[in-house]
């Protein structure tokens, strides 16, 4: 299976501009013959602050999320994304789906909520596995990697590979963030 790992400037309740990029990075994936694109941690949606962007929070079925859909249609690749999802029973999740032929196959929330994250999102509870191309893989979201338990869990369900989408620009205090310090923290952790 040959996978496009995206990292991308995902702007917060941008949503029409996101998916823009992601159809662009999608057809650039279709055309190196990628089986498997994935994006970062809240790619669609934008790393938002919940309170402040309420109509930002989605669920897979929203219609602004269509054109994503379509991309998925239109190419042979297998697209993981993600949103800030809404929660009928309280905080949103912070999940990935994965989308091939214009259909949602899974969606994986985060189960790992990090510290900072732990007043605005919900955790997740149960683990994903999807295939293509005769490969299993599993989905983590940046802090899942703090959680050895689901990687043994994945690997029991038959995961050969574990997908971890992170927004490692995020890292540290907000005054000294920046996308260098936060993808070495990414590639150090990982």
């Amino acid at each position: 299976m040959k996978v496009a790992l995206v990292q991308m400037v995902c702007g917060k309740a941008q949503i029409t501009q996101n998916l823009a990029r992601t159809a662009e990075y999608v057809a650039q994936a279709t055309d190196a013959d990628a089986d498997l694109v994935c994006f970062p941690e809240m790619s669609i949606t934008g790393y938002l602050d919940p309170p402040k962007h309420q109509d930002e929070i989605v669920t897979w079925n929203d219609s602004r999320l269509t054109p994503l859909f379509e991309s998925s249609r239109t190419s042979h690749v297998t697209i993981v994304a993600g949103i800030v999802e809404a929660n009928p029973d309280g905080m949103p999740f912070i999940s990935q789906g994965v989308i091939r032929d214009g259909e949602l196959l899974g969606v994986y929330r985060k189960n790992n909520v990090a510290p900072d994250e732990l007043d605005w999102f919900a955790s997740g509870s149960e683990p994903l596995v999807c295939t293509h191309g005769g490969v299993s893989f599993g989905l983590a979201i940046c802090a899942d990697i703090d959680n050895g338990g689901l990687f043994e869990q994945y690997a029991s369900m038959g995961a050969q590979v574990v997908l971890l989408p992170s927004a490692p620009g995020l890292d540290g205090p907000q005054e000294s963030r920046n996308w260098e310090s936060g993808h070495g923290w990414w590639r150090e952790k990982c």
